[in-house]
């Protein structure tokens, strides 16, 4: 499932790290792409397109139908299969 789920963040952020752990004892694998803060790489057009707020980690589900609750990240899953996301693609 490496194809399906895309994570965007900083390796230097517990925020980033606590999303890799939550997919880790999901058994859930993304392809891993670096945002450099300090270069405000996190403000530029094309990853705004991914998330308007500019905030990372972001978490992109190419499968997903639809935009999910925020909030819905691995421990709340509400009848989704995995309940793994922050935003997807449209």
């Amino acid at each position: 499932m490496t194809d399906r789920f895309e994570l965007y963040g900083y390796w230097r952020t517990s925020a980033t790290y606590r999303v890799r752990v939550a997919l880790n004892l999901k058994g859930v694998t993304a392809k891993e792409t670096n945002i450099n803060l300090d270069a405000g790489e996190n403000r530029s057009p094309e990853f705004l397109k991914l998330n308007p707020m500019g905030a990372i980690p972001a978490l992109i589900d190419h499968e997903a139908k639809g935009q999910p609750p925020a909030g819905d990240v691995c421990g709340q899953q509400r009848g989704r299969e995995s309940g793994v996301w922050l935003q997807h693609r449209q």
